[in-house]
């Protein structure tokens, strides 16, 4: 693996999850196999996924669309503040490449920022929590592959604690959205219990409105028109007979 690659895996590794959007993390994180990523070696397949973009990714797969002068001022002075080694990196990629990044970068912190807009606040706090520490991972790791040996197990430790924090924070997150879940499903059983027990005066005023002048309501009215359209399961009559 060359020097090009593992600097890949550090700022895709901080920049692009800087702009993950809202999915199930449990299968990001399997921490029961050993061999599932991000955390199996932090090696360059672990941190393309952790971002949740495939190692294999084609050139000629769609992008997001540019951001402009005005959003991207925005995001930039965001990496430069709390996520320095995505920053860093991205300064030392060719034009082109920048472009692409960019690209990237923008669709995830759309996604990021409509946790915020749809007043999501605790997901979207943890989520910018979850940033800074894979970019302080990253900043570690660098550290790591430059020390001398005897300095390694130290900082070992110190990317172990943050890993350890991140994970915490991933923790967090599902709590938060499995809590969502059973509320969710607590609203939807109180309302069949609602309907269950105003069954009967649903009936009466159901068919007080049938009643009323001829009047069909519009749902009624349009599984009238479906059974008046659909084909007769009744054998045709012969007209000789």
């Amino acid at each position: 693996m060359n020097r090009r690659m593992i600097h890949l895996g550090i700022v895709v590794l901080v920049a692009v999850p800087l702009l993950l959007p809202a999915q199930d993390v449990s299968r990001r994180y399997r921490w029961g196999d050993p061999s599932s990523r991000p955390y199996y070696m932090w090696g360059m397949r672990g941190m393309m996924e952790a971002a949740g973009l495939r190692i294999n990714r084609r050139d000629d797969e769609p992008l997001s669309v540019d951001p402009t002068d005005a959003q991207w001022h925005e995001i930039a002075e965001y990496m430069k503040r709390e996520l320095p080694n995505a920053w860093e990196f991205y300064q030392h990629q060719t034009v082109a490449h920048q472009v692409k990044m960019r690209r990237q970068i923008f669709a995830k912190f759309q996604a990021t920022e409509q946790l915020r807009h749809t007043n999501q606040l605790e997901l979207y706090a943890l989520r910018l929590q979850e940033q800074k520490l894979l970019d302080q991972t990253a900043g570690l790791i660098k550290e790591w592959r430059s020390v001398s040996l005897d300095k390694k197990a130290a900082v070992r430790q110190q990317i172990r604690l943050k890993v350890r924090e991140q994970m915490q924070v991933v923790l967090k997150e599902q709590q938060l959205r499995i809590q969502k879940l059973e509320q969710q499903l607590a609203d939807a059983k109180n309302h069949l219990t609602d309907e269950q027990h105003n069954l009967d005066a649903a009936a009466d005023h159901r068919s007080d409105r049938l009643l009323d002048d001829g009047a069909v309501p519009a749902d009624d009215q349009a599984a009238m028109s479906e059974q008046a359209s659909a084909p007769s399961t009744q054998p045709a009559q012969n007209p000789a007979q």
